[in-house]
């Protein structure tokens, strides 16, 4: 096959795929049988992500095309994502009522939904006329759009500055999840231009960069379902990039708002920290100070929210989460053992993080952090997804999926911990296997070299 009729065969694989991604999205999202189909969906636009991927990377063209490229390929998912209301989510409706709440000078921390000191501010986007609230009371999933309507919020106070900042728009564009919708696709551009850029620097190719702007995990969740850890992806990213400049001030106060965002991107912090640490704590630590300040002074440690809840919700406090661990050891056990393995990776990531390179140390902590919390929310993997575009270590994505698959089971299925066990197993099984072989042909690769430089 000749170059010319090789550069074509990729660029029309691409256009295909591409339009096949869209067309399925469209069609998938928009039917009433989504619940059912979801896993289907991520499924088939898995496969065709892999093929878009293995077409751009094949294809030889400049870093100003390959970014035009980039862009729209992104935008035509998303607007193909937007074309439906959240499919598999309901978590932006507390985004707009904690937005809405704030713009009228209330604590988002002070009432929760259900309570009637806020009655006023109800509508009819977030709770429903069809079935009126008796005595104008909440009972959960019963009259209202929000889940959990009778706890007080948890996002923390970087993600409500955004929230207050997305209702405002509500008063231009109306009661919808467009806005919110579409802060997703501009966090999406925003991080695949950070990937592209510390690639750039590496001097690595930009291919990778789209491996996270195109990923179906990524345009669902955070454009379709609106997810805010875009936030939380962005400053993450920034702190790891200006820890790798030494600017060490900096980088504590990105990685103390990406905490103020939503708290997990905290899990990288040791790989920020193998340098100038106190500079880095104390600005990281100031930061989320102010950023609670002002909401501590006001009502003190309900700022907290529905945090510890939503730890005993999902298991945490009593070990059941950690899936894999807990078929070893007792969940009680699974706890601590589970806290030791975080000190250690975190001691070594502390003392062994590349200072000019951080991202391969933060990819570390992620990977335990995910195999031992087994999270079932696929949108918590995606900061780990934009760790493994910048560093190139592909065979890391099984870990990436399985939780939207454990998620979109537990919407179709019911939560049951062994179908949730079994693919986590999987998922370990596929990644280890796909290192092996990496590793393989990396050595026969080597080999060859050998031997063609004897002769």
């Amino acid at each position: 096959m000749s170059i010319l009729l090789k550069q074509s065969f990729f660029k029309y694989l691409l256009f295909i795929s591409f339009l096949a991604q869209g067309i399925i999205t469209v069609l998938f999202l928009n039917t009433e049988t989504i619940k059912y189909n979801d896993i289907k969906l991520l499924t088939i636009n898995l496969i065709l992500f892999s093929i878009s991927i293995l077409a751009i990377k094949n294809l030889n063209i400049s870093k100003k095309s390959f970014a035009v490229i980039l862009v729209l390929g992104a935008v035509f998912l998303h607007i193909c994502a937007m074309s439906s209301p959240p499919s598999t989510s309901d978590d932006d409706f507390r985004y707009y009522w904690d937005g809405k709440v704030q713009v009228n000078a209330i604590n988002p921390y002070r009432y929760s939904p259900a309570d009637e000191k806020v009655a006023y501010l109800r509508d009819d986007f977030i709770f429903s006329r069809k079935k009126p609230c008796p005595e104008h009371r909440i009972k959960p999933r019963e009259c209202s759009k929000i889940n959990r309507p009778t706890v007080n919020t948890i996002y923390p106070p970087a993600s409500q500055a955004t929230f207050t900042a997305l209702y405002l728009t509500t008063f231009i564009t109306g009661k919808s999840h467009l806005p919110y919708q579409v802060a997703g696709a501009i966090g999406v551009l925003i991080i695949s231009f950070l990937i592209a850029k510390r690639l750039a620097v590496n001097g690595s190719s930009l291919w990778a960069s789209a491996v996270f702007a195109w990923c179906p995990i990524t345009y669902i969740e955070l454009v379709n379902n609106a997810h805010i850890d875009w936030l939380g992806i962005i400053f993450a990213l920034l702190a790891l990039s200006a820890c790798a400049s030494k600017k060490y001030i900096r980088c504590g106060i990105f990685i103390g708002i990406a905490f103020a965002s939503k708290f997990y991107p905290a899990v990288i912090s040791p790989s920020l920290i193998s340098k100038k640490p106190l500079r880095v704590i104390l600005s990281a630590i100031l930061t989320v100070a102010v950023s609670y300040l002002g909401y501590v002074l006001s009502i003190g440690t309900k700022v907290l929210g529905f945090l510890p809840g939503y730890l005993e919700e999902e298991k945490y406090s009593n070990g059941e989460r950690f899936l894999l661990l807990s078929r070893i050891f007792t969940t009680h056990q699974s706890t601590y053992i589970a806290l030791l393995v975080l000190v250690i990776v975190s001691i070594y990531a502390m003392f062994k993080t590349d200072p000019s390179f951080p991202e391969n140390s933060a990819l570390l902590l992620l990977v335990c952090v995910t195999l031992i919390s087994t999270p079932a929310q696929g949108w918590y993997s995606l900061l780990l997804l934009s760790l493994i575009a910048i560093t190139k270590k592909f065979f890391i994505l099984p870990i990436v999926f399985v939780s939207s698959y454990v998620y979109l089971a537990q919407q179709s299925f019911g939560t049951q911990r062994g179908i949730a066990y079994n693919l986590y197993i999987w998922a370990v099984i596929i990644t280890l296997a796909l290192w092996g072989a990496g590793s393989y042909r990396k050595k026969k690769e080597h080999h060859v070299n050998l031997e063609i430089a004897q002769v």
